[in-house]
Parts: structure tokens; C-alpha cells; sequence
């Protein structure tokens, strides 16, 4: 309610709606109560089911990581690179850097007393995927991680099958991070998402 009065309160004409792991979620909800609103809706790692024990999640696994370069900076910035080690299947000096730019920067700042309350009360009091099914039909784009062991693929592809414009990808090599681990082939799609909802 929260967001959805926010948008009414700041946005009069209709909106792309993107939303990230947790954010994913929270962008479902916001579609059940503003469907006319949305132009296209991009999910990437969404959260599909609030609580971990809901999750069907893929084994843990590394795909590619550079021993040197962890060992030369563990010890310095161990905080960040133990949330760094939890998220990614690729392990490298670019990914790493990426990571600490456009994901930890923002965990530095986050207010953990509201995230902690928040998690108190993580999931929605109605279905929203049951609320949305078949209803939404404006370009739509899912993606997830083959290696994700954070929020899983599987069940993405189930919840994809609720929207009649929906591309799925599934992409192997990338954990939770998708957009720093398989740059090209992210923003390959967020372009072909972008043209389908005639922005570009």
C-alpha cells in the first residue's frame, strides 16, 4: 500500500515497472493493484516465494573464481566479500568490482533496523500471482540465474506462464547477480523487452 500510494501520489502517466530479487516480488504486488498503469514489467531473480523453506533453490555452486585475486583481498574487505561469496557463481577482480559498485554501496547505507522489521512481515496477505494470472498482457520479461541459489529458477518458470507476452531466460553461469555476471546477454534482453514496449 505503501508503494502503490507513492506511484499515485508522484506519477500520472502509465510506467515500466523493473524489480530485483526481493524487489520482484514487491513489483508483483504493485501490479495487482495498478495493471492499467503498467506498460512491461521486467523480474530478475525475483523472489517467487517469501520464505526460504518455500523455495526450491539449485545447489550451491561456483563456476568460475580467481583464488589469487580472493586471497589478495579477502582479509581487507572480508564484510563485503563474504556477501560478494554468497550471491555469485562467477568469482573475478570485474565481477567483484561491479558487485562492490552497484550492490554493496547500497547495503552500506540500508537502514537494517526497517529491513529487520520488514522481515517480520515479508510476504503478502493475498496471492499475487494467483491475482495477476492471465490478466497482464503488455511486454514482460523473466529472468533468473541457472545457478541461483539465493531465490531459484524453477518456480519462475511456473509463474511466467500467467503472462500471454512473457519472455523467459533461464541463464546458465549466472548466480543472483545476472545484470554483473552475464552483462551482454542481460542487456541484450533488456533491449529486446525495452523495443517491445515501444520505448526505444
Amino acid at each position: 500500500e505503501v508503494l502503490t500510494s507513492f506511484i499515485k501520489d508522484t506519477i500520472d502517466e502509465n510506467f515500466l515497472l523493473v524489480g530485483e530479487s526481493y524487489g520482484g516480488y514487491l513489483a508483483r504486488g504493485i501490479l495487482c493493484e495498478m495493471m492499467d498503469k503498467t506498460n512491461g514489467l521486467v523480474l530478475i531473480c525475483p523472489v517467487i516465494f517469501p520464505e526460504n523453506e518455500d523455495r526450491i533453490l539449485p545447489e550451491r555452486s561456483i563456476i568460475e573464481k580467481d583464488e589469487k585475486f580472493l586471497n589478495e583481498i579477502y582479509g581487507k574487505y572480508k564484510e563485503e566479500i563474504d556477501g560478494f561469496l554468497k550471491t555469485s557463481v562467477i568469482i573475478n577482480e570485474k565481477t567483484y568490482d561491479r558487485y562492490k559498485k552497484e550492490i554493496y554501496s547500497g547495503i552500506k547505507i540500508a537502514n537494517m533496523d526497517f529491513i529487520k522489521k520488514l522481515r517480520l512481515n515479508y510476504s503478502f496477505s493475498t496471492n499475487i500471482d494467483k491475482k495477476i494470472k492471465n490478466k497482464f498482457n503488455k511486454p514482460s520479461l523473466f529472468m533468473a540465474g541457472k545457478q541461483d541459489s539465493i531465490t531459484g529458477y524453477k518456480q519462475l518458470i511456473g509463474i511466467s506462464e500467467n503472462y500471454s507476452r512473457g519472455t523467459v531466460a533461464i541463464i546458465d553461469g549466472a548466480g543472483h547477480n545476472i545484470q554483473i555476471e552475464k552483462p551482454k546477454i542481460f542487456e541484450m534482453l533488456i533491449k529486446d523487452w525495452l523495443m517491445a514496449t515501444n520505448l526505444i
